[in-house]
């Protein structure tokens, strides 16, 4: 039987010359010849505006073409492009990687909030698994500073170039409404996403829903120590978990998505 996956295979095997898939061969033959020259931001840039695959084939093709070619290069197609994700590190690696997340966050507690710690994913593949999650590429730091009129993104994250600048480090993704990516040298970035305390004692983070969380359940945050390395995560890390990705938080969901509703944190903008 024809499948994505075994023309995918038969591809990369050499073996798909003079077999008849129709034009669903000649798609697959053409990414797949893009991924094989390492034209990677061509594959994924074609790959999301084609209107002709159902989500469910395009998910079908990437596992393929991942198990089949990348894993083999270290490197993963995920939402973010093709990289290399954390299901290649090892364990100094990840060990590095927090040393370095905490040099940052210990800066934003300095000068910015005390309010800092991990938040979303990298909360997420603790809580699961005491692990990174092997897809992600980065992991996140979550600051909350106090509602007020005169506090915005673009205010919070000027501070925060301004600050990291000063210290040497790489800082970019200005046009995000509400993170930054900070990182020194060519080393793996870590996200900061700002949020905020309203009056009601909710705290909240872009593109969650506003209010997901209780001030308390987050912060002070806690040091647990995580690869040999002490973090600073949520005041209850499965609360946090379950308000941000919901109560079947412990099952990985294929193509899960934040609400991306902009609109309930337009005070901030």
């Amino acid at each position: 039987m024809n499948t994505p996956q075994r023309r995918v295979a038969q591809f990369f095997a050499g073996t798909h010359f003079g077999v008849d898939y129709g034009a669903m061969g000649e798609k697959l033959d053409h990414y797949c010849g893009l991924i094989a020259s390492a034209r990677y931001d061509e594959a994924c840039t074609q790959f999301r505006d084609d209107q002709s695959l159902t989500n469910a084939e395009k998910r079908e093709i990437i596992e393929a073409i991942n198990k089949t070619c990348l894993f083999r290069r270290g490197l993963e197609w995920t939402n973010h492009g093709i990289l290399g994700t954390f299901r290649f590190w090892n364990f100094q690696d990840k060990a590095e990687y927090l040393r370095r997340a905490n040099e940052i966050a210990n800066l934003v507690m300095a000068e910015i909030t005390p309010h800092v710690c991990f938040g979303f994913g990298s909360v997420l593949g603790y809580v699961r698994g005491r692990d990174f999650i092997p897809h992600d590429d980065d992991m996140d730091l979550i600051i909350a500073l106090p509602t007020r009129a005169d506090i915005k993104y673009s205010t919070v994250k000027q501070s925060l170039k301004e600050v990291f600048e000063r210290e040497g480090y790489r800082v970019v993704g200005d046009e995000n409404l509400s993170h930054l990516t900070v990182a020194r040298g060519e080393f793996a970035g870590t996200d900061i996403f700002i949020g905020f305390v309203d009056p009601d004692d909710s705290v909240s983070w872009f593109p969650s829903r506003r209010g997901i969380s209780r001030f308390a359940e987050v912060f002070p945050a806690q040091w647990v120590n995580w690869f040999g390395v002490d973090c600073p995560m949520p005041a209850d890390p499965e609360k946090y978990v379950a308000a941000v990705y919901g109560e079947d938080w412990r099952e990985p969901i294929a193509n899960w998505n934040h609400p991306w509703d902009d609109t309930e944190y337009r005070d901030f903008l």
